[in-house]
């Protein structure tokens, strides 16, 4: 919507969403805009979920015990922690801790058995400093992580869980 806006796409196709994918194709320029601090309590606090995330989050919560770490530019943080608090405002709260940090740091500095991520800059940055299980959910931007013995590619929710599953 605000891309729409802004340089008046007609299509939404055009602004890049779905439910499985995320068309990375437009200019930088437009990413760096929708990201930046003008819009962070639009995007990152009234944001896409993707579809069946929030029942996913509690279907892992029987499984295991979650820690939610998330990288956020600075201006995103209350932002995002209004979310979670509007996203997860009920009983049982399933997170047992919740992590933002900045751009600068490193997932691995939260220890976890099992991670699960879509960015592949973090799955490579898991799988260098530790050495937990990594569950990378496949997405368009992160096609150049591959299977291995320590990582498994996720298509759906369904599938990190089974990941999880089999890795706990």
């Amino acid at each position: 919507m605000l891309a729409t806006q802004k340089y008046g796409l007609d299509n939404r196709e055009d602004l890049a969403w779905d439910d499985s994918t995320w068309d990375c194709g437009r200019p930088k320029e437009d990413w760096e805009w929708v990201l930046g601090p003008e819009q962070s309590n639009y995007v990152y606090r009234h944001g896409h979920l993707w579809s069946g995330a929030v029942e996913f989050v509690y279907e892992l919560e029987k499984l295991t015990e979650i820690v939610l770490v998330t990288k956020r530019p600075h201006h995103a943080t209350k932002p995002t922690v209004d979310w979670v608090r509007y996203t997860f405002d009920h009983e049982p709260f399933p997170f047992a801790e919740v992590h933002i940090l900045g751009p600068e740091e490193h997932k691995s500095q939260v220890p976890a058995d099992i991670y699960i991520d879509d960015s592949a800059d973090n799955v490579d940055e898991l799988y260098e400093n530790t050495k937990a299980h990594i569950i990378c959910v496949r997405r368009n931007w992160n096609r150049s992580v591959n299977p291995g013995m320590r990582i498994t590619i996720a298509n759906s929710f369904e599938e990190v869980l089974n990941a999880v599953r089999d890795n706990s």
